[in-house]
């Protein structure tokens, strides 16, 4: 539970930062829960966050945002191994068109060994499952790709088309059925320190297959990234992914 003192901080720097408001998997929608009502019961996929962003990321609040706790009753979303899940944003403001602001957006997993809402984050390892960055012919100040398109993938959600319309992902075909938390990120590059926006949902996953990525692809949080990694300092370069993590495909 949240103290009003944290509360009251948090709103200060709410007017200009978002999350995830819903999912839908498989044509089902599945509202989020609600930041601006953390008192309020809710049933819910995703587990508690906050508005603003975390800006350190060695804070425990980098593993599953302010608080991070499940709600009560939890629930979980079934998901077939190679079926698809769109998380969809919402914020406070809208940004400039053609702006060059810089968003890499990274998608993790993790397997809770049971009920999502009986484990604890801290404890999780996690593996990348998508990512998405600079668009194909695009430079690192902004400049518009081949035909016009946006520099940055989350330009193209926010701008002409709305990250309200969400960014689809697809769970890895192979992997192994069981409880899963899923962890979307969304990383803004031109504010120093930078800034982490983590949501998370918990999943129950079905599947044929029987794969877990290996120990090469997993990284705690915190842990999986710091201040002074190439994928997250700029310094003449921003990559077009974290330089700590790898993508699993299965």
């Amino acid at each position: 539970m949240w103290t009003t003192a944290i509360v009251s901080y948090l709103v200060l720097k709410a007017s200009a930062h978002g999350g995830i408001y819903s999912y839908e998997i498989d044509s089902v929608h599945y509202e989020g829960n609600r930041w601006f009502d953390p008192d309020r019961g809710q049933e819910s996929i995703q587990r508690r966050w906050y508005v603003s962003p975390v800006e350190d990321p060695l804070s425990p609040n980098i593993t599953c945002n302010y608080d991070g706790s499940a709600t009560l009753p939890s629930l979980h979303a079934s998901i077939k191994a190679g079926s698809n899940i769109t998380a969809v944003w919402n914020n406070n403001f809208t940004f400039a068109k053609n702006l060059p602001f810089y968003w890499p957006m990274f998608v993790y997993m993790a397997d809770c060994g049971g009920p999502c809402d009986q484990f604890n984050a801290l404890d999780a390892l996690w593996f990348k499952i998508a990512e998405t960055g600079l668009n194909p012919g695009a430079t690192i100040g902004g400049t518009p790709g081949p035909n016009g398109t946006p520099a940055w993938f989350q330009t193209i959600l926010e701008g002409i088309r709305s990250l309200q319309e969400g960014w689809t992902i697809t769970i890895p075909a192979s992997l192994k059925a069981g409880s899963y938390l899923i962890r979307h990120e969304i990383l803004s590059l031109h504010l120093w320190p930078p800034q982490f926006y983590p949501n998370y949902a918990q999943l129950t996953v079905t599947s044929d297959g029987d794969k877990l990525p290996g120990s090469d692809y997993l990284v705690t949080f915190p842990g999986a990234y710091s201040l002074n990694d190439p994928g997250v300092v700029i310094s003449g370069t921003i990559y077009n992914e974290n330089a700590n993590t790898t993508v699993w495909r299965g």
